[in-house]
This record gives structure tokens, sequence and C-alpha cells, in this order.
């Protein structure tokens, strides 16, 4: 549980390396820091609402044994673009809660890799194509979404919630393999 989390103080690492078991947690409202890599080789890095931890070059997650977790509001800041994170399955987990009205849309983009589509809530989800054809015989048309979002595409869901007028909180957990990072284009 959190009330049995150790805390991460808010300081400068040189290389932040994550092990033991249970929880560890970033103490404080300040950012914690590392200067070079951050390794989460076992237990459950969490970063709380309103945290901020920054990392100079990669994250590294260790299959099965490391899990990192972003509560919403909370933040990963990476400094190095060239460096590649490492990790599989599904141990990056970013948490979001956005307020909408019933119908409502959402616009998304997926700050993991390996994110499918379908976590996203209902089965309205579409993402923008500046050349498919449109019913005015131009180009650009919402398209059909599925499989895994792509790094830097964005996509909207509608809500289905029952609640016409009065916000209510969707949660969304954006969990794959490792953070995006690095330098692409987007064509």
């Amino acid at each position: 549980s959190l009330h049995d989390a150790l805390p991460i103080f808010a300081s400068f690492y040189k290389n932040l390396a994550i092990s033991g078991t249970g929880t560890k947690t970033l103490l404080d409202n300040t950012a914690t820091r590392a200067d070079e890599n951050l390794n989460i080789i076992s237990s459950r890095l969490l970063v709380e609402v309103d945290k901020v931890i920054t990392v100079k070059q990669a994250v590294n997650i260790t299959p099965t044994t490391g899990v990192f977790e972003i509560e919403n509001n909370g933040q990963l800041i990476q400094i190095d673009e060239a460096v590649s994170n490492s990790g599989t399955g599904s141990n990056f987990k970013v948490n979001r809660i956005t307020k909408v009205n019933n119908l409502d849309y959402v616009y998304w983009s997926s700050p993991t890799e390996d994110f499918n589509v379908s976590g996203l809530p209902n089965n309205n989800r579409y993402y923008w194509s500046p050349t498919a054809p449109n019913a005015n015989s131009t180009q650009g048309n919402w398209l059909t979404a599925s499989g895994n979002m792509i790094k830097g595409q964005g996509y909207i869901a509608r809500i289905s919630n029952a609640f016409p007028s009065t916000p209510q909180a969707t949660n969304v957990v954006l969990q794959g393999s490792k953070p995006h990072n690095g330098v692409f284009t987007y064509p």
C-alpha cells in the first residue's frame, strides 16, 4: 500500500536504481532527477499526483520485476532525446483522469509504447487523416482507429457516461512496455 511505501528523497542522483520490494515514491513536491539513467530493477516506482521525475538519459524497466507508474498529473521529463528506453510487456503505466459530459470526445496520444487504442473508452475511436477523402470531395477525414497507438499520432474517443450536463471523471490507464522517447518525424 502507499502508506507502507519507501520514499525517494527529492534530490539529484547520478544513476538512480530502484530495487527491493514494495512501492517507492517521491518525497515532497520537489523534483527528483537522475543525471544518467533511471533503472527500475525490482519493486514499483510510483510518481504520485503533481510529482515530477526528470531523467537525463534512459529509463530502463526490468521485465517481470520492475514497474514504473505515473499517477494523474504526475510527470516524467526526459532530457536526452537520442537515447532509447528499455522494457517489455506492460510495466510502464500512466494514469489519466478527465472530466467529460456524455458523448463528449477526448483527445489522446499515448506516452507509452505498445498501448492498444482499444484501451480508450467506448468503441468510437478515431484518428485524423489529412489525405483521406471526405464528403466534400476534398481531403481530410476521421478514420476508425485500431491496433497500437502510433507515437506522435493523435486520437479521439467518444465518452458514453449517461451524464449529459454534469462532467464525470473518466479514468484511463495508458499501459505499455516503456515510455516513448526519441527524435521522430511524423509524415
